[in-house]
């Protein structure tokens, strides 16, 4: 089974970098493991741009619309237990807020609708797209603890339906 990475890295324990995840899924299934070595935001849509053009990086990405499954971790935003959050620029967390996130998943910011908080700064992202995401025909998507259940449940339910 090959493995693809759905989302740039954020700064933090190699051990649990989306890299080493990969890395280790790919070892065990003995299939092709096609990693994004690139950060998972970046400050404009021109370098997010000139990312994924990059040929390592755009063999990863184009990739996606074939993805069968897919395993997600989901952030929550209340009571705060995410990566994501923590590394926002002030202005894209300020956005973030009022723009009524409850959860992110494979870095996509999510309203309590489903539906993404900001399409622009998606667009900075180096990640599996929202519509993308949609189109896994078999979505599992793991939240640790009690406090992500509001997050993770009403809002990446429908993000990810009928897939969920």
């Amino acid at each position: 089974m090959s493995i693809v990475q759905l989302t740039g890295f954020i700064a933090g324990g190699i051990g649990s970098s989306p890299i080493e995840v990969a890395r280790q899924a790919s070892r065990q299934s003995g299939g092709d493991v096609y990693p994004l070595f690139a950060p998972l935001f970046v400050q404009d849509r021109e370098t997010a741009k000139g990312l994924r053009n990059h040929p390592d990086i755009r063999g990863a990405m184009n990739v996606f619309p074939a993805i069968i499954a897919a395993l997600l971790s989901v952030g929550a935003w209340n009571p705060p237990d995410t990566q994501v959050r923590d590394v926002l620029r002030p202005d894209d967390f300020e956005k973030a807020v009022s723009g009524g996130c409850v959860a992110d998943i494979t870095g996509i910011l999510i309203k309590e609708d489903g539906t993404p908080v900001d399409p622009a700064f998606q667009e900075r992202c180096i990640n599996i797209s929202y519509d993308q995401l949609r189109n896994v025909p078999r979505v599992v998507a793991v939240a640790g603890g009690a406090a992500k259940a509001e997050a993770s449940v009403p809002s990446c339910a429908v993000a990810l339906s009928p897939n969920w």
